[in-house]
């Protein structure tokens, strides 16, 4: 079998005569003059072919451009010549007229390509109907010589992209990529890597050729979206271990500008079908070992930095995905690596994988763990999950095995009893609390341990256990400052949920004995509790104890009751306590302002939402986009899309960035109330903003928008 050439780059194009009698060609007007175009492809013909000294004659007609007078035709090469060589298709003219006659004729009616490549966003809008065959009309079309249209082709290559891949399909793709390129139009890169994929899988390598090299000669594609092209490098690789190729393996291992750069388990994937011999996957793991070793070698300190940093900065996909790869092509994880990988995970809240991935690097079942880092790390990661009781069980017991190796510790004990609390199983985490006090273990519980309990017991509606346990907190010596402000939080918390007023007192005089300063947070804690119950009047005895006891009221606290306020209706309240604040110079932010302006909207004071909208621009940031977003939807939920409107092009012009949710808000209530001059006008100011929504209910809204609009211009 011959082993095919791949050129990943585009060919140098070399002068050559031109033969008496070649008809000129004709290129797509505006990028090149259409003689200058016609020596441009057969110099590049001629520089590359080896099967024919002629140039590919014309078989059936194909897509033609548009014409005002004369019809121009596609010429595709035949089949021995598109494989032996690595010309795209040939364009000829199909009259006597002069090039420039013709090209000219052509530059006066051709759409601007930019308007073309516009238009396959409101392909979208436009459903396909599954029982139509858009291949047929498009061949009636090309048989009847009538103008296929951007648009046309854009829809074919949408419909062929939903078909099952066989013989019939890729032959039409095949015509359809040579269309596209006539029509100067950026075919699909995924239609190209399924192509590349289906011929690879029947050993057509000739036609594996021809599609790459028409996929690199695409100019309208620039440059190749990094994942597709590295499905084409998968592609490639893949390839070159069917036929053999080894300097092909070479050099496609060495290059260094978009080098291969996907994972295993991605090669894998999208290699899936092509017959790859278990020799092959164990030569590509061997690679990928060997280019992972290059850039950065794993269970080194490079490493596990490089890991810590993914689950830092948040990425912890990326994390996730490298050390699977890791896994995947060979490496074992050493103890370092592996907590690191474990402690990040938790971190990020992703423990089916976690779990997954420590039974890969443990090789046998997750409870076989003789490092007690990793087994306090997979035990707090359990105790997130009240569904993992079972597994954390598990892991306790195999931790208290004589043959373990393994000692809980503190942090053990803490996590186990945090998952009894989740699971809402006190009895067994109050067991475990006192079994941790005495023999073998003999650990003093410490204020954090304390805390766990107390903030347990009150979740599972054990009040007065959580108040004996943090008198005995209260009683410890030992204990350089049992009294902490976060304890004090918990407690506060606590006993307001269960309208312990009697207790809060308490705690509130405890703190003020051993000197434990409130801070915002207490205040803020206070409020939102007692408005999450709607219980506004407990909220203003806190408030008359706090001014009893010379307690100054923060910005923080003013918020929060305002906003309290606010939520429950009482306007007037919250309208004094605003007043009073900026009396006692606190400057009200933004977030203020926005929930009087919801509060306002709710209770039918229109006037009053205009007045604190207002006030807000006078904030050191001024206007955000929720705040426009509250003003927008408020007067859109009251059906006056006019002010609606006012708003949201104040919002334009006064945000540089706006993210969807505003759009959103007033083209819904637009639609929902069918007042489509103003949606025209929504959808046209998105357009021009210019925005892109990647969401689906809002494209679904333009869609209708798109459709009904449509429908009204054409009556």
């Amino acid at each position: 079998m011959a082993v095919p050439r791949i050129r990943l780059q585009t060919h140098c194009i070399a002068a050559a005569s031109i033969p008496q009698g070649a008809r000129p060609c004709i290129h797509h007007p505006g990028t090149r003059p259409a003689v200058h175009q016609w020596l441009f492809e057969y110099a590049r013909w001629r520089s590359m072919s080896t099967s024919s000294t002629r140039p590919p004659t014309c078989r059936r007609p194909s897509v033609l451009l548009e014409a005002q007078s004369k019809k121009i035709n596609h010429i595709p090469g035949n089949a021995q010549s598109r494989h032996a060589s690595t010309s795209t298709s040939a364009w000829h003219i199909s009259t006597t007229q002069h090039p420039r006659q013709v090209s000219k004729k052509l530059s006066t009616s051709s759409e601007p390509l930019e308007k073309n490549l516009g238009a396959s966003s409101t392909l979208v809008s436009q459903p396909q109907d599954p029982s139509t065959n858009y291949w047929k009309m498009y061949q009636e079309k090309v048989n009847k010589k009538e103008r296929i249209t951007h648009q046309e082709l854009i829809r074919l290559s949408r419909w062929l992209g939903a078909q099952p891949m066989n013989k019939d399909t890729a032959q039409k793709l095949t015509k359809l990529i040579r269309s596209f390129q006539k029509a100067k139009l950026p075919f699909d890169m995924t239609l190209y890597n399924d192509l590349i994929h289906f011929h690879i899988k029947r050993n057509k390598f000739d036609e594996v050729q021809w599609v790459l090299d028409t996929m690199i000669a695409d100019r309208s594609q620039g440059s190749l979206n990094s994942k597709v092209s590295q499905r084409t490098l998968a592609l490639i690789m893949a390839m070159h271990l069917k036929t053999g190729n080894a300097a092909g393996l070479d050099r496609l291992i060495q290059r260094q500008d978009n080098g291969i750069a996907h994972y295993m388990a991605k090669f894998l994937e999208w290699t899936r079908g092509l017959q790859l011999t278990n020799e092959h996957i164990q030569t590509a793991k061997r690679i990928f070992f060997d280019l992972q070793f290059k850039r950065c070698e794993p269970n080194t300190p490079r490493f596990t930095h490089l890991l810590e940093h993914l689950f830092n900065t948040g990425k912890a996909q990326e994390a996730l995905g490298l050390v699977n790869h890791i896994l995947d092509i060979g490496y074992s994880l050493n103890k370092f690596t592996s907590t690191s990988v474990m402690s990040g995970l938790l971190r990020a809240k992703l423990l089916d994988d976690a779990t997954a991935v420590w039974g890969r690097i443990q090789g046998n079942d997750i409870s076989d763990i003789s490092d007690i880092s990793i087994a306090n790390s997979l035990l707090a990661m359990f105790s997130q999950d009240p569904k993992r009781l079972g597994a954390a069980q598990v892991l306790w017991a195999r931790m208290n095995e004589a043959t373990s190796g393994l000692k809980p510790d503190e942090h053990s004990f803490g996590s186990m009893m945090a998952s009894y609390l989740g699971a809402k199983e006190p009895a067994a985490a109050v067991a475990l609390w006192h079994s941790m006090q005495k023999a073998p273990h003999w650990i003093k519980p410490s204020r954090v341990l304390y805390n766990v309990m107390i903030n347990g017991l009150f979740y599972t509606h054990q009040p007065e256990t959580a108040k004996t346990l943090y008198e005995e907190l209260l009683a410890r010596k030992d204990l350089k400052e049992p009294l902490a402000l976060d304890t004090c939080h918990i407690m506060i918390r606590g006993l307001l949920s269960v309208r312990d007023v009697d207790g809060l007192q308490q705690v509130l005089a405890r703190m003020e004995q051993d000197k434990v300063e409130p801070n915002g947070i207490t205040y803020t804690i206070i409020t939102n509790v007692l408005f999450s119950q709607r219980d506004a009047a407990s909220a203003d005895k806190i408030s008359a104890l706090m001014a009893g006891r010379d307690l100054p009221k923060t910005a923080i606290t003013y918020s929060a009751m305002i906003a309290g306020y606010a939520q429950n209706g009482n306007m007037a309240r919250a309208q004094e306590l605003l007043e009073e604040m900026q009396g006692a110079n606190h400057r009200p932010s933004i977030h203020v302002y926005g929930a009087l302006m919801q509060g306002a909207f709710r209770s039918g004071q229109v006037a009053l939402a205009e007045e604190m909208a207002q006030q807000a621009k006078s904030t050191s940031g001024g206007m955000s986009q929720g705040a426009y977003s509250i003003m927008i939807g408020g007067y859109s939920n009251l059906v006056m899309l006019g002010k609606a409107e006012r708003w949201y092009d104040e919002m334009r012009r006064t945000l540089s960035k706006v993210t969807w949710e505003p759009h959103y808000v007033l083209l819904r209530a637009c639609v929902e109330h069918k007042q489509w001059e103003t949606a025209q006008r929504v959808v046209k100011a998105m357009k021009e903003h210019p925005f892109e929504s990647y969401v689906p209910k809002l494209n679904m809204l333009i869609e209708e928008v798109e459709r009904v609009t449509g429908q009204e211009s054409r009556k």
